[in-house]
């Protein structure tokens, strides 16, 4: 994943349809793979990964790749077809579970802005 991203960090579409290809290469080797994505937001996007980790204990690790797939910046229908939901009330399940886990309330902000937040609050330059 790290090598398709620097070989593709200029043509996104290329490197979706080469993410694609490694999620479908890897689903029977999802832990590693969900690891390699975490570490790559995480590396990206100033340890956002590892405060929700070290934060709310009770994300799981897919979930923790939802939240790492939402802050490189795929839209939910992409995240959707990526994780092989075929049902969007799946997401919007998963969507809420997260929510509630990081006592995000209802309302208050989106999770693609309340995670865009943490990882500006979590920049360098702010602290």
């Amino acid at each position: 994943l790290t090598q398709s991203a620097h070989l593709h960090e200029s043509d996104t579409i290329k490197f979706y349809d080469s993410f694609k290809t490694l999620l479908k290469m890897n689903a029977n080797n999802q832990s590693d793979f969900v690891n390699e994505l975490c570490e790559i937001s995480d590396l990206s996007c100033n340890g956002v990964i590892t405060y929700l980790r070290t934060n709310f204990p009770t994300l799981t690790n897919y979930e923790l790749s939802y939240c790492a797939l939402i802050i490189m910046g795929f839209t939910q229908e992409s995240i959707r077809v990526l994780m092989n939901h075929t049902n969007i009330n799946s997401v919007y399940t998963l969507r809420a579970r997260i929510r509630r886990k990081i006592q995000l309330p209802s309302g208050e902000s989106t999770l693609e802005s309340h995670l865009q937040q943490l990882v500006e609050q979590l920049s360098p330059e702010k602290h």
